[in-house]
């Protein structure tokens, strides 16, 4: 069952109108925004987007048995065809996000939100498996962290003292401060601030004032931040941040012991072990800031680094894998220059007979955009590769930056699309070679391991 009733939904929506009323759904098993995911019983809220429009899906609501549908407009093709209540609002993204406000009011969980440039994903289910086993938690799929996938979360809760594990994305001024609105968050975790976003953040400075705007919404959030980032260590809070990070001034912090191909050992607090499934060093920090929430709700570290010792890392985030004789590693879920070198750094680290990058651009990067494709060359030419693919129009600065930096100009491909991209890479790749895959969302570089 959804969280409210069909009067709670309309106090939390204020439609300037309510259309056939007079027989109110008793029974409303959720709130569905697709027509073709959808159940009996369920209301049907039609949202509007760039290239679609739920309001052309009315019809095929009722069919299927929605109980009533949210709209800010009724199709004149629609009109005496409709037999089930309408409740008409200005702006069904905004009706959404109300519906989810009203959820979180009137359930009170604690809320976890989870941002930063870097490892929100990570973060985010680290702190859900942390805490899953003592407590009814729900969190965000995958990645569904913007104005429609949060409220779809919050959707999730059905009783009170649940714990909501969120992460909030942004790529525009203003959006954590509207998802800190609907949320609340009694703890807000950012894991770093980096350069992620400048086509509209401009700098740092824009994406550290983006990212923390939780504490302006929210003033008596907990601030459990990276103490190891300048910009963090410098933030005024009306709550005294708990800090993570190596100096043992920090609550909860670490010393590195040793690195694997394919794992890390750390020791936190000079006392508890913890093993990490990853060769990326930055998953130490989401490890930290994971390990304080677990503080924070009471639960003993020693338990905590026990639990988080079994931890599998998301799809796409330095993930290793073994296709056909060919080693993948697969962080395409998104890029920047943060990013990619991380990524490098974590590859220099797994012993291979050869080494062959695909890698695509880095967008929403704004007028920098070819400054940070030239500048990663460096990284790049230091990363041992003997092939590179690349994939996109920045790329081909950093491209020509390599071949300056005295990379071989017969051992990079400019690829047209992900089929000459693929097609190549079968052409050059030898057995236990091992390939990496780095770019921004939009090209889905994962499809380079189709057929292997």
């Amino acid at each position: 069952m959804f969280g409210l009733n069909f009067q709670e939904i309309i106090s939390a929506i204020k439609p300037k109108g309510v259309i056939k009323d007079k027989n109110p759904p008793k029974i409303i098993k959720g709130i569905s925004l697709d027509t073709r995911i959808f159940e009996k019983e369920e209301g049907f809220l039609a949202l509007k987007g760039k290239n679609f429009d739920g309001h052309n899906f009315l019809t095929q609501a009722q069919e299927k048995g929605a109980s009533f549908l949210i709209v800010d407009k009724i199709p004149s093709k629609t009109e005496g065809v409709i037999r089930i209540p309408v409740l008409v609002v200005e702006n069904t993204t905004k009706a959404l996000g109300l519906l989810a406000k009203a959820l979180r009011r009137k359930y009170s969980p604690l809320v976890f939100a989870v941002t930063g440039s870097l490892g929100k994903t990570t973060a985010k289910d680290m702190i859900f498996f942390i805490l899953k086993n003592d407590f009814f938690l729900i969190k965000n799929k995958a990645s569904e962290n913007n104005q429609i996938g949060l409220p779809k979360t919050l959707f999730g809760l059905k009783r009170s003292r649940a714990f909501c594990v969120l992460e909030l994305g942004t790529n525009h001024f203003g959006e954590i401060a509207y998802l800190a609105s609907l949320c609340k968050p009694d703890v807000g975790i950012v894991t770093c601030i980096d350069n992620v976003h400048l086509e509209f953040f401009k700098n740092k400075e824009g994406v550290f004032e983006e990212k923390t705007a939780i504490f302006k919404v929210c003033p008596g959030a907990l601030p459990i931040l990276k103490g190891d980032d300048e910009f963090l260590r410098g933030l005024r809070t009306k709550v005294n941040p708990l800090y993570f990070g190596k100096d043992k001034k920090f609550p909860i912090y670490f010393k590195f012991k040793k690195r694997d191909r394919e794992s890390l050992l750390f020791l936190i607090n000079s006392k508890y072990l913890l093993r990490l499934n990853t060769p990326g060093y930055f998953n130490i920090y989401n490890a930290l800031a994971a390990l304080s929430c677990g503080v924070y709700v009471g639960k003993p570290l020693r338990d905590s680094v026990e639990v988080l010792s079994d931890f599998t890392f998301p799809e796409m985030r330095l993930q290793l894998k073994t296709l056909g004789g060919f080693r993948f590693l697969n962080d395409a879920c998104n890029s920047n220059p943060t990013a990619l070198r991380k990524g490098l750094e974590a590859l220099s680290k797994i012993p291979a007979k050869r080494k062959i990058a695909v890698l695509a651009d880095m967008l929403e990067l704004g007028h920098k955009s070819l400054y940070f494709h030239r500048k990663i060359a460096g990284p790049i030419s230091e990363a041992g590769f003997s092939h590179i693919i690349f994939l996109g129009e920045l790329t081909k600065a950093t491209a020509a930056a390599l071949v300056k930096k005295g990379f071989s100009k017969e051992n990079i491909f400019l690829a047209d699309d992900i089929q000459s991209a693929r097609k190549h890479l079968f052409g050059i790749i030898e057995k236990n070679d091992l390939i990496f895959l780095k770019g921004s969302r939009k090209f889905r570089l994962e499809r380079m391991m189709k057929l292997f």
